[in-house]
């Protein structure tokens, strides 16, 4: 019985030892198909690292080469016109490939008409020290213009200059869902458009926001009727720029400002083919409406109230100018953003009149009024039209 005991032991050891060669040969198989993997992705890292960067949004970039050669500047400097005749528009997206280092940059419509292409200055180094970098701009009035700027460089260097023609940068960091995207768009207005406590007002920081040409006519103490010397609102639809894809409307508070002893009220129409006084407001307002209408039969129009600042342009008031512009834009069929019940009353709190108003004056948002309680909800509204 020991003997036998001693061979069945040895019977179990030697299975085990078998099984401990599989168990290895097994870990053996699984870092050898690691190795493998690895060595794979150096090669694929070493043969295609070239064009990194060429994918975005699931669709391959194309690039149009307008200018490509050696260049000499004894003062570190070429100018861009004299390289090429070049055109561009708003949203263009062009790069710059430069002594080996790659810059990609986006072309923008910022205000009065002034459009550039990335920051004045995206350099990699400063002036003194003869490294390569790009000082680049564009700018001029329109929709198209001439490229102007410099590049600057040390000596005689090779210049490739491309614009994108399809796919999207994944440098550019750009939403490219953003319906508002690219369009354009032309404001009118009174001065809480025209920016009186922050030039350019929400039009300017929306199109800088959304990457949208911008085009914004208001004027400060403008009115929808035509009244004294002043910006007649109404009458402005004639002046805006045709192209527009989006018209946002906006004015209303100066006629209820001045509406007791020289504007009055009026009454909105039954049809659409009514003689409109435009001596009242309700008239004034139909005609700037219908006056949309006609002009922009494609675009996206749409009518901003102001938040609650004037007693009679305030939506508690039964019969203020407040209702009689929201039943015109619902007869019109124009949508509109109501900040006056969709934002806390600025020209009634003090602490946010402070903070949040020109001089703490309860009407003209400052820039942070603007990015705070304006732009984010206009933006969301412009989106839905």
């Amino acid at each position: 019985m020991r003997h036998g005991n001693k061979d069945y032991a040895r019977f179990k050891i030697g299975d085990a030892v078998e099984q401990k060669g599989k168990i290895s040969i097994k870990y053996l198989i699984y870092i050898i198909i690691l190795l493998v993997g690895i060595l794979l992705v150096l090669i694929y890292s070493t043969l295609f690292a070239p064009f990194k960067g060429q994918i975005s949004s699931g669709s391959i970039e194309s690039w149009e080469t307008y200018y490509y050669g050696s260049v000499t500047s004894n003062d570190k400097s070429i100018s861009i016109p004299e390289l090429v005749d070049l055109s561009f528009a708003a949203n263009e997206t062009w790069r710059v490939t430069f002594e080996g280092a790659e810059y990609i940059c986006e072309s923008k419509h910022y205000d009065d008409d002034l459009y550039y292409i990335g920051n004045l200055n995206l350099s990699t180094t400063d002036d003194g020290t003869g490294e390569p970098f790009l000082l680049y701009n564009m700018s001029g009035f329109g929709s198209t213009s001439k490229m102007v700027g410099n590049i600057r460089t040390d000596g005689t260097s090779t210049i490739k200059l491309e614009k994108q023609v399809g796919g999207g940068s994944s440098n550019t960091g750009k939403d490219s869902s953003n319906p508002l995207r690219g369009k354009i768009v032309a404001f009118t207005g009174d001065s809480i458009c025209a920016g009186a406590g922050f030039p350019g007002g929400y039009a300017k920081i929306i199109g800088l926001e959304n990457d949208m040409i911008v085009e914004n006519i208001g004027v400060s103490d403008g009115t929808v009727v035509k009244w004294q010397d002043k910006f007649c609102i109404s009458e402005s639809i004639a002046e805006m720029r045709s192209d527009a894809e989006y018209v946002i409307l906006e004015g209303g508070g100066n006629d209820a400002w001045w509406g007791n002893q020289n504007i009055p009220l009026g009454t909105i129409t039954d049809g659409y083919t009514d003689t409109l006084d435009t001596t009242t407001f309700a008239g004034a307002f139909e005609t700037m409406l219908k006056s949309a209408i006609e002009k922009y039969p494609t675009a996206k129009i749409g009518y901003i109230f102001v938040h609650k600042c004037i007693k009679n342009f305030d939506s508690r008031t039964t019969e203020s100018y407040y209702n009689v512009a929201k039943a015109a834009c619902e007869k019109w069929g124009i949508p509109y953003c109501d900040l006056n019940t969709q934002t806390p009353p600025l020209g009634y709190i003090d602490a946010l009149k402070t903070a949040y108003t020109l001089n703490g004056d309860g009407i003209h948002p400052n820039e942070q009024g603007y990015k705070l309680f304006y732009v984010p909800k206009i933006v969301a509204w412009m989106k839905t039209l």
